[in-house]
């Protein structure tokens, strides 16, 4: 046993998370009943200037995801998850006590997402992201 224990601690860190990665992602997939997608664009609004240019890119790009309709039920549960995650104000840093802060969570949550399922990011779904922050930002 005591071999197995130096293998495992001696593969690349990025495997040895993706062994907790199910438990984490399904705790995100709870956040899904959160998900509202009228609440996403307004909270995108409120929030822009807060989480900046590269937050509310992520945020649009996973909105974008989720209403392509190119992607699994499981990672529509994801994509609404993340996406209801932040939309609730009471996570695990509330956004409301310290907003700069409290948005830490959120942008954790949504980078994680986005690179799990950074294979179903389509030209065209950055393009729309990226068309709809300037439009946000009036670039």
């Amino acid at each position: 046993m005591r071999k197995n224990e130096e293998q495992k601690k001696r593969r690349p860190l990025q495997e040895r998370l993706g062994e907790k990665l199910p438990t984490t992602l399904a705790d995100i997939s709870h956040y899904a009943y959160f998900y509202k997608e009228n609440a996403v664009v307004s909270k995108v609004l409120k929030c822009c200037r807060i989480i900046g240019r590269f937050g509310t890119m992520q945020i649009l790009t996973l909105y974008y995801m989720l209403r392509a309709g190119e992607v699994t039920t499981r990672e529509k549960l994801l994509l609404a998850g993340a996406l209801g995650y932040f939309i609730l104000p009471m996570d695990l840093i509330p956004d409301f006590v310290l907003p700069v802060v409290g948005f830490t969570d959120d942008l954790a949550v949504t980078t994680i997402v986005l690179k799990i399922l950074s294979h179903r990011i389509t030209p065209a779904i950055r393009e729309k992201a990226r068309l709809r922050a300037a439009r946000i930002f009036e670039d």
